[in-house]
Order: structure tokens, then C-alpha cells, then sequence
């Protein structure tokens, strides 16, 4: 599996494996097969590692389980910084403001010494679909975002910009 490991606070920890496993990975990695969110500091949130984000049912699914923010580390070496970049704007907003979440999305940066360099790229997205922070810098780096629970409120408060409560479920079986 391709996994990602959360450790909460008291150093217990969970595992999220890669439901959606890439064309190319297919032959080295099992996908995964539980949708899972988890609990922090008084958020709830979900995980996806990379082409997982290109599934908008799996965010609306850590919506549905009251996620707040999904991660979503990536290990892309295609493109430029800059091609990421415009690739993440087109989805990954589109995922924070149909669920009403915030999206934090990273992708390793450097060379691995093993022919492939990997575009550095950082962006948060606001609930609302607006972009709140990006990086299209090509150097290792660590941003401290602090993420406003009074945005969620309003965001998921407003009748005509929180679509969940509103979703067909009888129609759909998500």
C-alpha cells in the first residue's frame, strides 16, 4: 500500500492507505479500501495522497464524515511548479468549495537522485474556494496557516454556499 501515517498527540497513530492507486503504480502498490477521517485539535480531517485528488466522490465522501480539511501530500514529478499549480486551481478549489472544507495541498520538491525532479508547490484553499495561501517556489519549506473555524461557521451556515444539506442522497449512492 501506499500510506500515510497520522500520529495524534498522546502517540497513538492511524493509517491512511491510497484508494485510488495511479495507472503506473498499479503493479507496486494494493489500493485501499476505507474512507477514513480523523481527530485533532478540535478538527476533523481527511487524507489523500495524490491522484486520490482527482476523485471528487472521495471528498465528498470525508464531507459527508464532517471532515473540515482534507491533506493531500503529493509525489508528482511531472510538470513544472507552475503547470502544478494551474492543474491544483482547476480541482482542488473546486473540492473545498462544493464540500465546504479546507484543502492543503503539497508536493515533494527536489531531485530524488534517481532521475526524477519533483516540482516544489504548496496551496491552501479556504471553504469558500478561494485560495488563501500558494507557493510555486522550488525549495523545501514549512507554512504555518492558521485555519479559522468562523469561516467554516459562515461558509457552512450560508443556505446558498453549503450545498450539502441540499444534496439529493436518494438519488445518489455515495
Amino acid at each position: 500500500y501506499a500510506s500515510h501515517l497520522f500520529f495524534n498527540p498522546k502517540g497513538a497513530f492511524d493509517i491512511y492507505r491510497k484508494i485510488h492507486t495511479a495507472p503506473f503504480e498499479k503493479q507496486y502498490f494494493k489500493a485501499g479500501n476505507k474512507i477514513m477521517v480523523f481527530q485533532s485539535h478540535g478538527l476533523t480531517f481527511g487524507i489523500q495522497l495524490c491522484y486520490d485528488a482527482h476523485f471528487p466522490e472521495l471528498a465528498l465522501s470525508m464531507a459527508l464524515k464532517k471532515a473540515d480539511i482534507i491533506f493531500i501530500p503529493h509525489a508528482s514529478p511531472r510538470g513544472s511548479s507552475r503547470e502544478k499549480y494551474e492543474s491544483w486551481i482547476r480541482h482542488l478549489t473546486a473540492r473545498a468549495f462544493d464540500n465546504g472544507l479546507y484543502i492543503a495541498a503539497c508536493n515533494q520538491t527536489g531531485d530524488n537522485l534517481k532521475g526524477l525532479l519533483f516540482p516544489g508547490i504548496s496551496i491552501f484553499i479556504g471553504p469558500d474556494g478561494k485560495v488563501i495561501y500558494k507557493s510555486v517556489e522550488k525549495k523545501e519549506g514549512i507554512h504555518i496557516i492558521n485555519i479559522k473555524k468562523g469561516l467554516l461557521n459562515r461558509v457552512r451556515s450560508h443556505k446558498m454556499r453549503y450545498f450539502l444539506p441540499n444534496r439529493r442522497s436518494d438519488l445518489f449512492k455515495i
